[in-house]
């Protein structure tokens, strides 16, 4: 039984809409999963407080609950593609700044404070938008297993994303982790085109 509802949740590949958004929200879901370590390392660099990461943790948080019913809101009026393509560009120039601040060594707490608060404000914009594309781009019979091979991706990147995040910090730093992170949206971004889902 659970073999044939995994077959079903590949069968709804054949779709290439749907294709092209899970191919889109896994590699940007990589680049989220592995993010916290390197970053972690990245504050603790410049500040082994503490404070210094829980700052940089509460800009983050703080700035996506100001900003989350004011991003469904978009999300509703907005085309969902158009708001996620611009959220993903976002966080892929906003990533890689700080991982160029970080690999200059020209990366200070506040600066990071900035960037993962606007980083919380553009996933105030993701996460509904997302939340909108999936009936969009599989028809309503094909939603269940559309919806349970996006949860097995989220789900196994969950623990391999860490991994990778603690590999990358051990073997080349953490702002190539951040770096990897903005690659991450900018593949996202140039896949998940409007021609692709539409």
């Amino acid at each position: 039984m659970t073999a044939m509802r995994f077959a079903d949740s590949l069968d709804v590949l054949r779709d290439r809409r749907f294709a092209w958004f899970f191919t889109a929200r896994t590699i940007s879901l990589v680049g989220s999963t592995l993010v916290a370590i390197p970053l972690l390392f990245a504050v603790m660099d410049i500040d082994s407080s503490g404070l210094a990461l829980a700052q940089v943790v509460a800009a983050r948080t703080l700035a996506m609950v100001v900003f989350i019913l004011f991003g469904g809101a978009v999300s509703d009026r907005l085309d969902r593609v158009l708001v996620l393509r611009v959220a993903h560009l976002a966080t892929a120039l906003s990533q890689g700044a700080a991982a160029a601040l970080i690999l200059t060594g020209r990366a200070t707490i506040a600066s990071l404070i900035i960037v993962e608060a606007f980083n919380g404000a553009v996933s105030a914009f993701t996460m509904p938008a997302m939340q909108g594309i999936v009936p969009r781009v599989v028809p309503a019979d094909r939603l269940q297993p559309a919806n349970a091979l996006l949860g097995m991706s989220r789900n196994a990147l969950g623990v391999v994303g860490p991994l990778l995040g603690s590999y990358l910090v051990t073997t080349v730093g953490s702002g190539w982790g951040l770096a990897a992170d903005a690659l991450s949206y900018a593949v996202a971004w140039a896949i998940l085109h409007p021609g692709q889902v539409d």
